[in-house]
């Protein structure tokens, strides 16, 4: 792999941690939604209306946010370690270009 290309993965690594960190929120978010708008069965047919324990769920939930802050905290690193090098560059319009590449992948690690 030659210079360039290595570099141009490297920078590539910053749009995977926006990526991955999207990922994320939906997860959490499709959880939250999943269990205030649960699936309807709409089969015509009489249906217990069970309350259910929500300990599971929170459980669950609370996991999945103690992972994703953790997974989110070593992603922002990545982040602001390809920013803080962008900004060590001594011509201003290399610092340019990449400056404006990274804002478009995302907005998390500007």
């Amino acid at each position: 792999m030659t210079e360039i290309e290595e570099k141009k993965e490297y920078l590539k690594s910053y749009e995977r941690a926006v990526r991955q960190m999207e990922r994320g929120e939906e997860k959490i978010r499709e959880m939250r939604l999943g269990q205030i708008i649960p699936a309807i069965n709409n089969d015509g047919m009489p249906h217990a209306h069970n309350a259910t324990d929500l300990s599971g769920y929170a459980a669950l939930l609370d996991e999945a946010e103690s992972q994703y802050m953790a997974d989110r905290y070593q992603r922002l690193k990545i982040c602001k370690e390809i920013t803080d090098k962008i900004e060590c560059m001594d011509n201003e319009d290399e610092k340019d270009v990449l400056t404006y590449s990274t804002d478009e992948m995302g907005e998390y690690c500007s």
